[in-house]
């Protein structure tokens, strides 16, 4: 099973970024229902420490005091995973990060909107209990989150005058407490902020987010999907990337629009609902791509090299660039909210469901005194590299070495190249 178009070893082009299995179905193609004791709505799902974490909670409509703990799936390779009752009772799930043996879920408590965090899912300690926040993620070593924070409360005596900006907390494990954070711009009485995510890349931070009416004093405002850009991380620039029109508010400020957002391949990609995927190289000038008028966008990530966003029903797409996008089949019409990536492998997330796609090989190379190639995939694999100077003569592919993948990546050497003339290489999976 082929999983790499030829790479040529002179001019040392990478000529497709994405594992290619020439007789058989992209690894994308082939999705497995994982058997992750999901009882409630996954709400949330990331991939870090070496590990996938999946939010299971009851719903905020139906939570009480009363309610069993929210709990968290815990999975090292996507396949088996463990129930870990969290021991707090957490829903509206808007985010969950995990970084330097710290977890992290942006979620209502008990005590109100919090960014919870915790070293072993057991015990949990609160913190900015005022703002309430609509996204959390690990980047760059630190966490950060997106939130909407009332500096002047709607009140009579102040003739329901209301005062609120949009902002961005950051927090780094090393300090135990402290957050500090980033005005995105303020609020006028009539808007709230009501989903937001972020991403960095290119050495710029963007954020994206929904621009709305307040869900108790002005719900038909029109909604706007905005864009934040900022290269230090201080100073942002905004922009106004639609405007979605007369669209009903949220019945509640604790509920969050689905908004996530990824960067890769020099590009971000938005997912915002309502069939919308945007893309921009510089967070400040975006394309708008809808692939169905009848399917809503939940989430999108970014992994060996390729886009992956999720959706209902059961609904998924994958694509280098953000523009071109191309449908998959998930195997199934329950409502997927989440998707990350990690172990050579995607996992997604939705309505009592975990997914888990094929392992995924990827295959590059770097030109010296001999082509270096490096392949990355998951280890206990056999594999045969091939070698020709006539990549269009199928039958002129000649082995130059098998190999087991005990780590990971795996390099290897072609000493016997060829100084002279062009070589294109492939990797060929030898399944049992």
């Amino acid at each position: 099973m082929c999983l790499k178009h030829w790479l040529n070893n002179t001019a040392c082009l990478l000529l497709v970024a994405f594992p290619l299995r020439l007789s058989a179905a992209s690894p994308l193609d082939n999705w497995h229902v994982r058997n992750a004791d999901a009882s409630n709505t996954l709400t949330a799902l990331t991939y870090g420490d070496g590990r996938f974490i999946a939010v299971d909670e009851v719903s905020i409509y139906q939570a009480t005091p009363e309610s069993p703990p929210s709990a968290l799936l815990i999975s090292t390779n996507g396949k088996d995973w463990s129930r870990l009752p969290t021991g707090t009772n957490y829903f509206g799930t808007r985010g969950i990060a995990s970084q330097n043996s710290t977890i992290v879920v942006a979620a209502y408590a008990r005590l109100g909107p919090q960014l919870l965090r915790s070293q072993d899912a057991e015990n949990w300690s609160g913190g900015l209990p005022t703002p309430l926040p609509r996204s959390v993620k690990a980047i760059n070593g630190r966490f950060v989150s997106a939130g909407w924070e009332f500096y002047q409360f709607c009140t009579e005596s102040s003739g329901f005058a209301c005062g609120s900006s949009a902002r961005l907390w950051y927090w780094y494990p090393s300090n135990v407490v402290a957050w500090w954070s980033a005005e995105l711009s303020s609020l006028s009485s009539e808007e709230s902020f009501l989903g937001a995510d972020m991403a960095y890349g290119n050495g710029t931070w963007v954020v994206i987010g929904w621009i709305g009416g307040d869900p108790f004093f002005n719900p038909f405002h029109p909604q706007t999907l905005v864009a934040w850009r900022s290269a230090g991380g201080t100073n942002y620039q905004r922009t106004v990337v639609a405007h979605l029109g007369l669209i009903p508010s949220l019945p509640s400020p604790y509920l969050n629009r689905p908004m996530s957002l990824a960067f890769g391949n020099g590009t971000f990609v938005a997912a915002v609902g309502l069939a919308k995927l945007f893309a921009s190289s510089d967070g400040i000038t975006w394309t708008n791509r809808e692939p169905s008028s009848t399917q809503s966008w939940s989430a999108v990530t970014f992994g060996a090299g390729q886009f992956v966003a999720v959706g209902s029903p059961g609904v998924l797409l994958t694509s280098q660039d953000g523009l071109a996008w191309t449908p998959r089949s998930s195997g199934t019409n329950a409502s997927l909210s989440s998707i990350s990536y990690g172990n050579h492998s995607f996992v997604a997330a939705g309505e009592q469901v975990v997914l888990q796609s094929d392992p995924i090989h990827t295959l590059a190379i770097v030109n010296g005194s001999s082509p270096r190639l490096t392949l990355d995939g998951p280890t206990g694999s056999d594999y045969r590299i091939e070698a020709t100077e006539n990549p269009t003569s199928t039958d002129s592919w000649q082995t130059v070495t098998n190999f087991l993948s005990v780590i990971t990546p795996f390099d290897w050497a072609d000493a016997e190249a060829p100084s002279s003339s062009r070589r294109f290489y492939r990797a060929v999976l030898i399944e049992p």
